[in-house]
């Protein structure tokens, strides 16, 4: 198979344009950054994006895709024959460009003629220094004859029923078009990203009491014993979304927010790219390549030691060995927190 990983001809023409995205949502969200200047480069061309069934709850409607394919590697496409059927189905599909975001050499089955591959080192740029994701995939399409200026923007839809669903939920809990609104998801899926719940509640408090701020909790506990004893702690001075609500929904809720706050989670990703002011909070995570994308400045990151975090970095996998929290995210502190939010919030 001949693959085209050099810069192409500005008169080539694709018809038919797989992009090969990630499976979870803060990934799938960066993988998006492409397509604007895809379709203006390729206006006639096909363009499908392959993601898990998360993703494409994320890409639906999102302008200039034609069609979303899904396959969830861990959930129900689990297993070399789902692999081989999704090999099989690609393959008819007949697309003649792949660009493959995610590290992997999946792509060498697809019989796909022109395939452009982000690699590892295009998170850095010539000087060594880390860059976002989302840089890096758009001087893979440059580097390809695309162009894509700088400034990038991301376009999410709603239906109407999503944001109704959203009007609702603020109505039945008393919160006015004049209100301003904080919205948070207070845990992710790895208890050790996550700030201790006693220091959300807290700022919830002086949010609530001290400037008179809304508070949404959003997110979806997962049914491990953590996640399931946070349901019981949350502060009754919130509004809480947890479990009631699709992303879509949640984002419909988002979109109402004067700020955003979340450890590190694909909803902080989301909720930058729609240009709401976010703040994050990370400890055990890189951040480098990864921080909110148009909120660098909101990022709070915890003093650990080098050798220590983040986790993927070290010999040892989460060697603090912490039951919870890892200890790095208890350094942060609430006033550190507190006093970005009163900046990025213009509290007096």
């Amino acid at each position: 198979m001949g693959l085209i990983l050099s810069p192409i001809s500005s008169n080539s023409m694709f018809k038919n344009i797989l992009i090969f995205g990630h499976s979870n949502l803060g990934d799938a969200c960066y993988d998006l950054a492409p397509i604007r200047h895809l379709r203006l480069a390729y206006p006639a061309s096909r363009i499908t994006f392959l993601t898990s069934t998360k993703g494409k709850e994320l890409a639906q409607g999102y302008p200039g895709i034609d069609e979303i394919l899904t396959f969830d590697k861990y959930g129900k496409d689990k297993g070399i024959f789902k692999r081989l059927a999704l090999i099989k189905h690609l393959r008819l599909k007949k697309f003649d460009l792949a660009i493959i975001l995610p590290q992997t050499l999946f792509f060498i089955f697809l019989g796909i003629p022109n395939v452009w591959v982000m690699k590892k080192r295009m998170r850095f740029d010539t000087s060594g220094r880390a860059i976002h994701v989302v840089d890096g995939y758009l001087n893979l399409i440059r580097s390809h004859s695309v162009p894509a200026e700088e400034g990038e923007s991301f376009n999410f839809t709603f239906s109407k029923a999503e944001s109704d669903f959203a009007e609702s939920f603020f109505a039945n809990n008393a919160i006015t078009p004049s209100d301003r609104v904080v919205a948070i998801l207070p845990f992710t899926n790895w208890s050790y990203k996550c700030w201790p719940i006693e220091k959300w509640n807290e700022l919830i408090r002086t949010f609530n009491n001290d400037y008179a701020l809304k508070v949404v909790l959003l997110g979806k506990a997962g049914i491990d014993k953590y996640s399931q004893g946070l349901l019981t702690k949350f502060s009754p001075l919130a509004a809480s979304a947890v479990n009631k609500c699709t992303l879509k929904q949640s984002m419909a809720i988002i979109k109402r927010a004067k700020l955003f706050m979340s450890c590190d989670s694909s909803l902080i990703h989301i909720a930058s790219c729609m240009h709401i002011p976010s703040i994050g909070l990370f400890g055990p995570t890189e951040f480098e390549n990864y921080y909110p994308y148009f909120h660098r400045q909101g990022v709070i990151v915890a003093q650990s030691s080098p050798d220590c975090a983040p986790c993927s970095n070290t010999k040892h996998f989460a060697k603090c060995r912490a039951r919870e929290e890892a200890p790095c995210m208890h350094e942060i502190s609430i006033k550190e927190v507190l006093e970005k939010a009163r900046e990025e919030l213009s509290l007096g």
